[in-house]
């Protein structure tokens, strides 16, 4: 790993100080590092800035230093050349992350010297359908198709395959990856999946109906979602990061993405253990 790209969160107070001496840190390891030009012009890193159309151009890794919200900002950079995403938590939560700010210098030192493990996590590609225009989306932990009004129900047709499957009345659907089973999904009754599998879960948001409960796709399966005509236009939410308004009559397919997302972990990585920690689940 000689070159290291850092993606910072540049609204946490002191990520300016923290990645200012990582970058010190991993130059005097030998490492060329680089920051994004629009995140190196709020830091004052100039001499680390790179434009976004070259960033990831010969990088071995990205380090994404801020918390899970981090590094779902950098998934795009990571999974435009396969390059493996290293996550640093400064943050609360940290499903994604490997490790934490109290022990980042000596973690990363164990990674730069080999010792750590690549999980190929799979992402969702999202494809929407307008008159003359295709849009494309990845995402690491899900695809929210909601509506954005209080006062309206959003309801959302359903084909699996091509087969109508199901139409949703309610607030709208999660598709969730099995590393996003642990996000938004599980506040909404979804369960909680083992992220090195390969599938894709749907689960409804406050849906008007009895019967609404998750469903576990194959990694294969192909989604589609139509939207009849209605009195509210729904929205699409990508990881929380990206939303788009969507119209009526819309066509939005869904499904696995042809390639996975090398996620680096440390070699103690327990997701069970993960888990365990950060709901609080009792001790025996």
């Amino acid at each position: 790993m000689d070159v290291v790209g850092i993606v910072p969160n540049t609204y946490k107070a002191n990520v300016l100080e923290v990645t200012g001496k990582l970058a010190t840190w991993l130059q005097g390891q030998g490492k060329t590092v680089r920051v994004l030009q629009e995140d190196a012009q709020v830091l004052r890193l100039e001499d680390l800035s790179r434009p976004r159309k070259d960033f990831t151009d010969g990088l071995d890794v990205i380090l994404a230093l801020g918390g899970d919200g981090t590094v779902l900002r950098a998934v795009d950079l990571a999974y435009e050349r396969s390059t493996p995403l290293l996550g640093i938590n400064l943050g609360r939560m940290g499903f994604l992350t490997a490790f934490g700010q109290r022990e980042m210098y000596e973690s990363l030192g164990r990674v730069l010297q080999g010792e750590f493990r690549v999980q190929q996590r799979t992402l969702l590609e999202c494809n929407i359908h307008r008159p003359g225009e295709e849009r494309l989306f990845h995402a690491l932990n899900e695809i929210v198709v909601g509506r954005t009004t209080l006062r309206r129900m959003v309801r959302l047709d359903v084909y699996i395959n091509g087969e109508y499957f199901n139409f949703y009345l309610g607030d709208g659907l999660i598709f969730a990856t099995a590393t996003g089973s642990t996000a938004y999904s599980l506040s909404a009754g979804g369960p909680i999946m083992e992220p090195n599998l390969n599938c894709m879960l749907m689960t409804p948001i406050c849906s008007h109906s009895l019967m609404a409960r998750s469903v576990v796709l194959a990694a294969e399966d192909r989604v589609e979602i139509r939207l009849p005509p209605q009195k509210v236009n729904p929205a699409l939410s990508v990881d929380g990061r990206e939303e788009l308004q969507l119209e009526l009559e819309q066509v939005i397919e869904l499904r696995a993405a042809q390639r996975a997302l090398p996620l680096v972990k440390l070699p103690e990585y327990s997701f069970f253990g993960l888990v365990r920690q950060k709901f609080k689940f009792p001790e025996e």
